[in-house]
């Protein structure tokens, strides 16, 4: 698969995320990534963004000549009040937990285990795609590394290569200090270790509180598929993402020396097969 390939995926996935995120929380937030993710993959904006936008700009350009005049950030619904959690932030958590939610349900469903221990095991799961995107840009000290012929041989003095560093070391502190990172994630990036961090890491709060919130809210929580093959799609989904499972975190071995994926194919290929 080629580079804009990826891209392509990418951007599609981000689009749909966007969308169904947006029907749940409402969120304007979604409504700015929606169209961002298509201009990224170079494809039409999806109707439903473009006509929240431009709403907005009907808003804010001609309906301010009958009432006060107000921003487009504002008509759109991305300036909070005083003391609001600003929408970006809270975007991102509703995407964190909405990710968890869908784990917790991959295992319950996968492993036949308890929608408490199927929390148990999310929580404590290592964030694999977080940890990826750090990996590019985590800050270690590399300048003392190159000896005078190495440096010779790429063409750089010694102080061009500490002011790398340097510049490095001042990013990776901005990226510390970003709001939506709570207090563990920000000291497992204080003391480099990245690869500890977890879904429980990120989202903020307690076990007991994610059963609670996933009784309250994620076991009800619409399916990410989206189209005529539902039910299909939601089983498929499933599948793949026990089979992803088994293959990334080791506690699967303790449940189950392999889930019940004759259970799922027997499923994909009824729900194939029948009628429209």
């Amino acid at each position: 698969m080629g580079m804009r390939e990826e891209r392509q995926n990418w951007a599609y996935g981000a689009a749909e995320h966007s969308r169904r995120m947006y029907e749940e929380t409402k969120n304007p937030f979604y409504v700015v990534a929606s169209l961002a993710a298509t201009k990224i993959g170079e494809f039409e904006p999806h109707a439903w963004a473009l006509d929240i936008l431009l709403n907005a700009v009907k808003r804010a350009w001609i309906d301010a000549e009958y009432d006060e005049r107000v921003s487009i950030d504002s008509a759109l619904g991305l300036l909070t009040k005083r003391g609001g959690s600003p929408v970006a932030r809270s975007a991102n958590h509703a995407s964190l937990e909405s990710n968890l939610f869908d784990l917790v349900k991959v295992i319950h469903s996968c492993f036949d285990v308890s929608i408490p221990k199927s929390c148990e095991l999310a929580f404590y799961s290592i964030d694999e795609d977080f940890i990826e995107g750090l990996r590019e840009v985590v800050y270690r000290p590399f300048a003392s590394e190159y000896s005078d012929e190495q440096l010779k041989r790429i063409g750089m003095t010694r102080d061009q290569i500490e002011e790398a560093e340097e510049h490095d070391r001042l990013r990776w502190e901005k990226l510390i200090k970003r709001p939506e990172y709570t207090p563990a994630v920000k000291s497992k990036l204080e003391s480099l270790n990245i690869d500890s961090i977890t879904y429980g890491d990120r989202v903020g709060y307690s076990l007991d509180r994610l059963i609670d919130r996933y009784h309250r809210a994620g076991s009800r929580r619409k399916s990410k598929r989206s189209g005529p093959d539902d039910e299909y799609k939601e089983i498929l989904w499933r599948y793949f993402k026990g089979q992803r499972l088994c293959s990334s975190y080791p506690w699967t071995k303790q449940l189950a020396r392999r889930p019940p994926f004759e259970e799922f194919e027997a499923r994909i290929s009824r729900t194939r097969t029948a009628p429209k």
